[in-house]
């Protein structure tokens, strides 16, 4: 029978009726409840949900996984993560953890210990700041999305300004904190360096914040001192605005490179965030160790890290606890030797990369100043065929058929924003055997292409 008896109405948007039984059975009662609408399609969820897109960098390092565990013989470029280990003081410092039994709760903000070695490795860097103004967190990523939870006002029209080309997470971050993203292009001919001009007339009185990322991803570029003291300048001109100092690579420099931290210029010390972690420089990407400096207080004369600490507290509670041992490990000098080897391996690395572009026809390539990254521009090979007849119509085509056809995994620069569209970010976070074969691999790819009939 018909819920509701055989006279009732039929309901408008009535898909299926559902009856439950309460109770034992013969000893119970049935329920009949009708589900409005059209669930085939699925639950709603939010429209930035639904507009995120996924990271062009880990969804090509998940596919060169699946290729090659199909047998496939590809040669990846696209991970940004260390492939040699991590200083022996911090594997000795998880372990004692775990010997410890250190498996419980921890302060949110990270151990006192933790803190205290981040802010003396920060004041060795010219920044004045106390443990009080840290917060550990799970990697890099947090950091910056806890800071972006902190300033960015949804529905304020709050702008954050971004140098592109630029890490692939800052734009769909700023976006998922409420904020709109206002982009400066730096381009190839001007070594991607930004210009402190073009930052200045990007900035309104909406801007919240300007990220700072030297050296950057993916460009491998680090910018002058004088450049970041001008930013600086610049952002000072804005009483509301942040300049947020992304610093994951700062230790990762080769040549002449310096690294000037603009929470270190006088003046400028309430109005830097600084982001850090032990990710890139200690080859531990998935112990998860990342870190914000606050050294400032916001409106209402609370310190910022309080806040940030009350964020990550209500979502994250804090990184492993099993980890944080290995921060004062690493920072408080014992791991010195072995970050100074990883640094010289990949300063031989980013010269022995870059060499092998250069000698490409067809290819224009940068000298890497810092991180694990070299931005090639291919642009000239776009309009060209592939020997099996695929048009290189730009940066996507063009990796996409380096992918099938030579089996080399490069990321396309474009999802970095603009001045990446002719560019390719390659990381020589791998073998100096990979390198070899990549790019010879490369080589054999441009050679091939013809041009389009």
């Amino acid at each position: 029978m018909t819920p509701g008896g055989a006279n009732r109405k039929k309901q408008a948007n009535v898909t299926t009726w559902v009856n439950l039984e309460v109770g034992n059975q013969g000893e119970g009662y049935s329920l009949s409840f009708p589900i409005f609408g059209d669930w085939s399609v699925g639950m709603r969820c939010s429209q930035r949900a639904l507009e995120l897109e996924a990271s062009a960098t880990l969804a090509l390092a998940a596919r060169v996984k699946a290729l090659r565990a199909e047998g496939k013989d590809v040669l990846g470029f696209s991970a940004g993560e260390p492939d040699l280990p991590p200083p022996a003081a911090a594997i000795a410092a998880v372990r004692q953890a775990i010997d410890d039994g250190m498996n419980g709760y921890e302060p949110v903000p990270g151990t006192p210990e933790a803190r205290e070695a981040i802010a003396a490795f920060h004041r060795k860097g010219g920044i004045d700041c106390t443990a009080d103004d840290v917060v550990l967190t799970a990697g890099g990523k947090m950091a910056l999305f806890l800071v972006l939870q902190a300033l960015l006002q949804p529905g304020r029209g709050d702008e954050v300004v971004i140098l592109t080309p630029a890490w692939v997470s800052y734009k769909p971050m700023i976006e998922l904190c409420g904020g709109k993203v206002v982009e400066v292009p730096c381009t190839f001919e001007d070594g991607f360096r930004p210009d402190p001009e073009a930052v200045a007339a990007a900035m309104t009185p909406n801007t919240a914040a300007v990220m700072l990322n030297s050296p950057g991803n993916p460009t491998g570029v680090a910018f002058p001192d004088e450049i970041v003291e001008r930013i600086a300048a610049v952002v000072a001109q804005h009483k509301d605005a942040m300049l947020i100092s992304d610093e994951i690579y700062a230790t990762l420099r080769y040549g002449d490179a310096t690294h000037c931290s603009p929470a270190s210029i006088p003046g400028m010390k309430d109005r830097v965030i600084t982001l850090h972690g032990l990710s890139k420089i200690a080859a531990v990407t998935g112990w998860r160790l990342g870190w914000v400096v606050a050294p400032m207080l916001t409106e209402r004369g609370e310190p910022l890290a309080k806040i940030l600490t009350r964020i990550q507290g209500q979502s994250l509670s804090h990184t492993s606890s099993l980890v944080m041992p290995a921060v004062k490990a690493v920072l408080d000098g014992g791991a010195d030797e072995d970050l100074e080897s990883m640094r010289l391996r990949f300063a031989s690395r980013a010269e022995r990369m870059h060499e092998r572009l250069a000698e490409i026809d067809g290819v224009k390539c940068l000298k890497p100043e810092g991180a694990f990254y070299c931005f090639p521009d291919v642009g000239d090979c776009f309009g060209k065929v592939t020997p099996t007849g695929k048009k290189l119509a730009d940066v996507h085509a063009f990796c996409e058929a380096l992918l099938e056809e030579a089996l080399v995994a490069v990321v396309p620069g474009a999802p970095f924003g603009p001045g990446g569209e002719r560019c390719v970010r390659m990381s020589f976070a791998c073998g100096e055997e990979t390198i070899d074969a990549g790019c010879e691999r490369l080589a054999s790819f441009v050679a091939s292409l013809q041009e389009s009939v």
